[in-house]
């Protein structure tokens, strides 16, 4: 707060508020999380010593991500301020730590040695992904490399593949639309050879998002849209908010390709799925001018206003 205030903006009370409200809220699902796993297994007997084990290690990676980012919001100038609300966007999800979601994954064994260097590679992600959020693209691509190279060093393919993912987004912010989506494809593949299937369903909603629109064949543009959702489908997470994200780039691809229909029914299921489960309201307030966007289209004027 204090650092946000420095900034002299006038949204800095506000968005510390958010911020405040939305790391608070994350801290304590965090603990419960933690918590009920390690009374299931030391209480109840209803889950493995490995299993804990795991979801240990997920937990602890996490905290390490957020921990990053709450650095970078305690030595936040303008820029950060601005753009809080995109870095709370990466928050990292809870579900990814679940019983159901490492039952999906290809288990990398952790030494208990090297637990504490892959948390660190872990804060580098983290931090790399805020960098990526604030535009500061030079230190996002040398946090990324950092944690890439931890991963590497360590045979983390988790972390090695997510580090990689973050430097095709720095390209596709560069501007280098064709390198970073070549290199998204590469992770995607190599995620599935790994059997980590969520963080492959991950990176194709990150690659129809950065598809939709913006190539020249809309053929290919459906067809990225069409095998994120169906990634998402088989991980069987009803409440996964990556939805709401896939669903706001088929959106953009309906109204480029000139169906607004379709458009205006995306972009009304992604904020219905986002009203009371999304805890940043700027979003959702931008999933509610895509919706006057395509009635406009419709010619639906009173209802776009």
């Amino acid at each position: 707060r204090t650092a946000f205030a420095a900034t002299g903006l006038a949204l800095a009370g506000e968005t510390a508020t958010q911020v405040e409200r939305s790391l608070d809220g994350w801290a304590a699902n965090w603990k419960a999380e933690q918590a009920a796993s390690c009374a299931a297994t030391r209480i109840h007997g209803t889950q493995s010593a490995p299993m804990l084990d795991r979801r240990t290690v997920c937990l602890g990676q996490q905290r390490s991500e957020v921990a990053a980012l709450v650095d970078v919001f305690a030595g936040a100038d303008a820029d950060v301020l601005t753009r809080a609300g995109d870095a709370l966007r990466e928050l990292p999800e809870l579900g990814k730590c679940s019983i159901a979601a490492l039952d999906a994954q290809a288990a990398p064994a952790v030494d208990l040695g090297d637990r504490e260097a892959i948390e660190a590679g872990y804060a580098s992600l983290g931090q790399a992904r805020v960098a990526l959020n604030v535009g500061r693209t030079g230190d996002a691509t040398a946090l990324a490399w950092r944690a890439r190279t931890v991963g590497g060093a360590l045979e983390h393919v988790p972390l090695a593949l997510e580090a990689r993912a973050v430097l095709a987004r720095v390209a596709i912010l560069r501007g280098e639309l064709e390198a970073g989506l070549e290199l998204l494809r590469e992770v995607v593949i190599a995620a599935h050879q790994a059997r980590l299937f969520d963080l492959a369903a991950g990176l194709r909603v990150e690659l129809a998002r950065a598809a939709a629109g913006r190539l020249a064949d809309p053929r290919l543009e459906r067809w990225s849209i069409d095998e994120a959702q169906l990634a998402l489908e088989r991980l069987a997470r009803p409440d996964d908010l990556r939805v709401v994200r896939l669903l706001t780039a088929r959106g953009r691809f309906a109204a480029q390709d000139g169906d607004l229909d379709a458009a205006l029914a995306a972009h009304r299921e992604a904020h219905a799925l986002a009203e009371g489960r999304l805890d940043d309201r700027a979003q959702v307030a931008l999933l509610r001018v895509g919706i006057g966007t395509a009635l406009y289209g419709l010619g639906k004027l009173k209802e776009a206003r």
